[in-house]
């Protein structure tokens, strides 16, 4: 489901947060959804990007110099041929 409804989305997982980078559309989506009230788990961040006109090498380097702050465990999900 998630490589169908979100092929084009970044997940970034860091010890304190999950950061989503996805699509304008696809924000506004995530955005309109609610944390469930008893919600105990990490700080969900919503980044925008655009595919179209932002160099992706850039975006993924900026994303990652601005949410890790040390450590360099970094490990990347290919999709499968």
């Amino acid at each position: 489901m998630l490589s169908y409804e979100f092929s084009d989305t970044i997940v970034l997982f860091t010890r304190n947060k999950v950061v989503f980078a996805v699509s304008a559309k696809k924000k506004a989506l995530l955005d309109d959804m609610k944390k469930p009230d008893d919600y105990g788990g990490p700080e969900v961040e919503i980044v925008q990007k655009d595919s179209k006109t932002e160099n992706l090498g850039e975006f993924i380097d900026n994303l990652l110099t601005t949410n890790i702050k040390s450590g360099n465990n970094v490990a990347m999900f290919k999709k499968n041929d």
